[in-house]
């Protein structure tokens, strides 16, 4: 997974990939990206098919999962 597709120039050189699962169809992709290396990940996901990454992101998440029909994704966010 090469995570320099999403990350912004400033955030280069401490981002690291932490986390990934993936649908249960093997079609799309959800990888966790700590940009600051603060324990705060967004979530991403691709689409294997295409490719492509979708546009919404999921800010400050812990973890992300593709529900068994592939149509949903459920996440747990930080409660501050």
């Amino acid at each position: 997974m090469d995570i320099q597709e999403v990350v912004k120039d400033k955030y280069k050189k401490t981002a690291k990939l932490v986390k990934m699962t993936m649908s249960d169809d093997h079609t799309e992709i959800a990888f966790g990206i700590d940009l600051r290396n603060d324990e705060q990940t967004n979530f991403y996901i691709k689409n294997l098919e295409t490719n492509k990454i979708h546009k919404k992101v999921f800010y400050d998440t812990h973890n992300v999962q593709f529900s068994a029909d592939g149509k949903s994704i459920l996440y747990v966010t930080a409660n501050d």
